[in-house]
C-alpha cells in the first residue's frame, strides 16, 4: 500500500518505502498543478491530516510558500510550525521530515532548477542569508507570486523570473526609489516593454538588448519605475486598451486580443484592477 498522499506520477514503490531523494517535479502530497517557468518549477500540493511523511530531501533547491493550513517540519538542525504565509527554504542536500499537518493544507512550491542557477550566475546561500535577514520582505514577495500564479497570464512567467531573483538579490531596495535622470538601460527597458509583445519578455531578452545584467535590472526596476515588472506590463496594456476605448471602434473582445490579453474576461479583470471601473463601464462614460 503506498503512503497516503503521494504526489501524482510517484506510484506505489517496492516494499513501500519512500525514496530518499525526490526527483525534480516531485512532491509527497496531491499535486493540484504543476507549470514550468523557464527553469522555475511551481508545483501547488495538498496535504491533509493523516499526512506524515519520513526524513527526505529533494533533487534540487525549492522554497516552500505555505498558503494553507500548518506542519511541522523538522531538519537536524531545528523542529518548527510552519505556518500560513511562512516561506520555507530545502537546500539540496537538507533532510527533513513533516508531521502534525491540520486538516487541510495547501503549498506552493517553487523549484530551482541548477540550470537556473548557471544562467544568472547566482549563488543558493544569498536566499538563505535572505529569508532569515529580511523575513518579511520575502513573505511579501512570495505573496505576490501566488497571486502572479492565480493570474496565470503571458506576464506571469516574467513575473516568477524577477520576483526570485529579487528574493536572492542581498540588498531589497523596494522602497528606494530613484528619480530625476535615469540611466540608458531603463529608457531602452521602458521602450521595450511599451512596443514590444509580452509573450517576448524575459530578463534574458531585456539584458541583451540593453548590456545589463539580469539580476541588476531585477534589483533596480521597482526603484525606477515604482513597481514590479509584470506590475507595469500589465499597466501599459490597460493604458493601450483605453486608447482603444477612446476610439469607439472596436469591441471588447477585439480590444482584449489587441492588448494581449488571454480573453475577455482577464481583460476585464486586469482593467477592473488598474481603473476602478470595468471596461464596459468605462465605454459608457464616454458617452456621455
Amino acid at each position: 500500500m503506498c503512503l497516503s498522499g503521494l504526489a501524482s506520477g510517484l506510484h506505489c514503490l517496492k516494499g513501500n518505502r519512500l525514496p530518499e531523494i525526490l526527483k525534480s517535479g516531485n512532491y509527497l502530497g496531491i499535486t493540484k498543478r504543476s507549470v514550468d517557468y523557464d527553469g522555475i518549477l511551481i508545483t501547488d500540493t495538498l496535504y491533509n491530516k493523516d499526512n506524515e511523511f519520513p526524513l527526505h530531501s529533494h533533487e534540487n533547491l525549492y522554497i516552500a510558500y505555505v498558503i494553507e493550513g500548518s506542519y511541522i517540519e523538522s531538519t537536524r538542525h531545528e523542529t518548527k510550525r510552519c505556518l500560513p504565509g511562512s516561506v520555507v527554504l530545502h537546500r539540496i542536500d537538507e533532510k527533513h521530515s513533516n508531521s502534525s499537518f491540520a486538516c487541510r493544507n495547501r503549498i506552493l512550491n517553487a523549484e530551482i532548477q541548477q540550470n537556473w542557477f548557471e544562467k544568472y550566475n547566482i549563488n543558493y546561500e544569498c536566499i538563505e542569508k535572505n529569508i532569515s535577514r529580511n523575513s518579511f520582505q520575502i513573505k511579501l514577495i512570495f505573496s505576490k507570486l501566488y497571486n502572479e500564479y492565480l493570474i496565470n497570464d503571458s506576464v506571469t512567467a516574467l513575473a516568477f523570473e524577477t520576483g526570485i531573483l529579487e528574493a536572492f538579490n542581498s540588498v531589497l531596495a523596494a522602497d528606494n526609489f530613484i528619480s530625476g535622470n535615469r540611466p540608458e538601460w531603463v529608457k531602452k527597458t521602458e521602450e521595450i516593454l511599451r512596443f514590444e509583445e509580452p509573450s517576448k519578455l524575459d530578463l534574458t531578452f531585456l539584458a541583451n538588448e540593453t548590456g545589463v545584467h539580469p539580476a541588476h535590472i531585477s534589483r533596480d526596476f521597482r526603484r525606477y519605475f515604482h513597481s514590479s515588472m509584470s506590475e507595469y506590463v500589465r499597466r501599459l496594456k490597460v493604458e493601450k486598451a483605453g486608447e482603444y476605448l477612446n476610439n469607439g471602434k472596436f469591441t471588447l473582445a477585439d480590444i482584449s486580443y489587441k492588448c494581449g490579453f488571454a480573453d475577455q474576461s482577464h481583460f476585464t479583470r486586469i482593467f477592473k484592477k488598474f481603473k476602478g471601473i470595468t471596461p464596459q463601464q468605462y465605454q459608457n462614460l464616454l458617452l456621455y
